[in-house]
């Protein structure tokens, strides 16, 4: 078999239980859903398949235990960033292409998933020959005959992009956070009838006042009597009109 048809043949190896699952056609007698028929047309085609696992970003594969023998879907080459053409993963090159600092993890569950199995997915990197990093989460499962496990089958999610999503809006909340607490001015939110809901926390530097103590009207404890009536007085005209409110 040469290396055109071999990762052809792996995903039909690899994504043949996918398949039986997926295998839905109508019923035209019933108006429900059926399982589709071999050689009736209807089948997904491993065209299909390798469609749906790129738009999710899914690569499986399996390795069959006591040897290091690997196989990987098509996706999975993309993810690993891997030429099926000149790249054949066996276990060692699979593990290779993990983290360093991943890697014994990822090694561990593997191959003690003979022995002893843990349904729980784990999330870790992959790295790319051009130095890139993939973000990825991955589950296995055993494969048995009889009492005896002979492969280990898993299913990769690549996943990088949301944490990059994730990483990015840390960093607007921290930046956000950073200019509200260096800002001299004190941002605050109320509710529609002037209640104070929060406020920034230079509130309590500024003041001494808690910034528990000053939700609601709890703040107007810290206004000088004399001008509380004209604040609270403005603060009710412009919750009224829907106006900005700028007072002295």
């Amino acid at each position: 078999m040469d290396r055109q048809d071999w990762v052809p043949e792996q995903n039909a190896q690899v994504a043949s239980s996918v398949a039986s699952d997926w295998e839905l056609a109508p019923d035209n007698s019933s108006g429900n859903r059926r399982a589709a028929m071999p050689g009736d047309g209807l089948e997904l085609s491993r065209k299909d398949l390798d469609e749906a696992f790129a738009i999710a970003r899914m690569g499986v594969w399996r390795w069959t235990v006591g040897t290091s023998d690997f196989m990987w879907s098509r996706e999975l080459y993309r993810i690993a960033g891997r030429d099926p053409a000149n790249f054949a993963p066996t276990l060692e090159r699979t593990l290779a292409c993990v983290h360093p600092a991943d890697r014994p993890l990822i090694r561990t569950r593997l191959t003690g998933a003979v022995d002893s199995f843990d349904p729980m997915g784990r999330e870790f990197r992959i790295v790319r020959p051009d130095g890139g990093e993939r973000h990825c989460w991955a589950r296995i499962s055993p494969i048995r005959k009889g009492d005896r496990v002979v492969a280990i089958r898993g299913v990769l999610l690549d996943i990088t992009e949301r944490r990059r999503a994730e990483a990015a809006l840390e960093a607007s909340e921290e930046h956000y956070r950073n200019t509200v607490e260096l800002s001299p001015h004190m941002p605050w939110t109320a509710d529609p009838v002037g209640n104070l809901l929060t406020i920034s926390g230079r509130w309590s530097t500024i003041t001494g006042l808690p910034e528990a103590e000053a939700l609601g009207t709890g703040w107007l404890s810290k206004v000088y009597p004399d001008d509380r009536p004209l604040v609270v007085a403005g603060v009710a005209a412009s919750i009224a009109g829907t106006v900005p409110l700028d007072i002295k």
